[in-house]
């Protein structure tokens, strides 16, 4: 029986994947970089990961932490200047929710960027337990992030369902054994996903699937 809905976080309840490639392109334009098709490659992934992948691929100069920092730096920019939305719905669906189930976060993000994407929405109080990709070792699409929360709710993984606009958090979940929920979004919809348990256009679509009314 399912206890508790696990969600991503970036394109799945705040829309801000506009606002990460936005701020990848411009950290790869301006060190000469004009092919951005890695970027498809990186959704979902830690923000460790991506800069090791763009750093061996690109041949970039300087650490990885530099260059983390100089592009959340973009994002944050963005977001305390009124650029980051929540998705359609949210709230409603997380009132609905909330009272049925354990609502989580696991989230490949960083935890300053998650934190005050949060805070900009005051949405912290429906999620008493977040784990952010700081939190592990291996992120998406290694099942660790997944496998933290569950840990931290007490439960088995069977009991937890994972809600994710991305191939990579997909296949966390499922390699978490966790049955999954994709919604993809305008950045990810074209993407090759594997087979999630269930696949819906958006969030105003989970309560019914869960049992309850949207």
């Amino acid at each position: 029986m399912i206890k508790a809905v696990i969600f991503d976080f970036d394109g799945l309840l705040v829309d801000s994947e506009p606002i990460y490639v936005s701020a990848n392109k411009r950290f790869l334009a301006e060190r000469g970089v004009q092919d951005f098709s890695i970027i498809e490659k990186i959704f979902g992934m830690r923000a460790e990961e991506t800069f090791v992948l763009m750093k061996d691929t690109f041949k970039l100069k300087g650490s990885v932490e530099e260059m983390m920092n100089i592009r959340n730096n973009y994002i944050l920019e963005d977001f305390e200047n009124g650029k980051l939305n929540l998705m359609p719905n949210l709230i409603k669906v997380l009132d609905i929710l909330q009272e049925k189930y354990s609502l989580s976060i696991g989230s490949s993000s960083k935890k300053v960027l998650l934190q005050k994407a949060m805070e900009i929405h005051n949405i912290t109080k429906y999620f008493p337990i977040i784990v952010c990709g700081d939190d592990v070792i291996k992120g998406k699409p290694e099942p660790d992030i997944y496998l933290k929360v569950a840990e931290r709710l007490n439960l088995d993984p069977s009991e937890c369902i994972v809600l994710e606009d991305a191939p990579n958090g997909i296949l966390a979940g499922k390699r978490a054994g966790m049955s999954t929920i994709a919604i993809p979004n305008a950045q990810t919809k074209h993407l090759d996903f594997p087979t999630p348990d269930y696949r819906i256009h958006g969030l105003k679509d989970v309560p019914e699937l869960l049992g309850l009314r949207f």
